[in-house]
């Protein structure tokens, strides 16, 4: 080795991906049980970390944050969407209507657009079902109070078991709607 003032010595410098750019480091969500996702216990540390921060007069980082998955990060789905926009594009030259957007962001994310409804469709069916449950409950109630030799008391068990599955039903519904949505 050279001791000549013109010899460069180099050195590595290694930059320290954060957690969030790191491919090898799985996201929050993809960590998380299948329970945990459909009622977004998952994101309990980060709200945690925030009001923790914001008792102690503290803002959030971006380490603080929860990590997204890949499929959700806003450059891949721009990246796709741009692709699907520009077939939509070409398609559509012909078409008196124009392009359509709601088409082209179909094919961006088929399967949580679908599934998303699916569950939505779901939630709505028991919001509007719950009403009707509540009013049979309400008429055994009145009859089991007016007229007890007549009802039975397995009705009663089962229309108050009816009202809370729907509500169950209805509650994991919205969140897993959300969840795809």
């Amino acid at each position: 080795m050279s001791n000549a003032p013109d010899a460069v010595a180099t050195t590595s410098v290694t930059h320290k991906l954060s957690r969030h750019d790191d491919p090898d480091v799985p996201s929050d969500e993809d960590n998380a049980i299948l329970l945990t996702k459909v009622l977004y216990t998952w994101i309990s540390p980060m709200l945690s970390r925030g009001s923790d921060r914001s008792t102690e007069g503290d803002e959030l980082t971006v380490d603080d944050l929860i990590k997204v998955g890949r499929d959700e990060r806003a450059g891949p789905a721009y990246e796709r969407f741009k692709e699907e926009w520009k077939l939509e594009l070409e398609f559509s030259k012909n078409d008196p209507n124009g392009p359509d957007l709601f088409r082209a962001l179909k094919k961006c994310a088929p399967g949580p657009l679908y599934i998303g409804a699916f569950f939505r469709i779901t939630s709505d069916a028991c919001m509007v079902s719950n009403p009707f449950v509540l009013r049979e409950f309400i008429t055994w109630l009145a009859d089991y109070v007016f007229v007890p030799s007549q009802t039975t008391l397995w009705h009663g068990y089962a229309w108050g078991l009816g009202i809370a599955a729907i509500m169950l039903v209805q509650s994991i519904s919205q969140n897993a709607c959300m969840y795809y949505s």
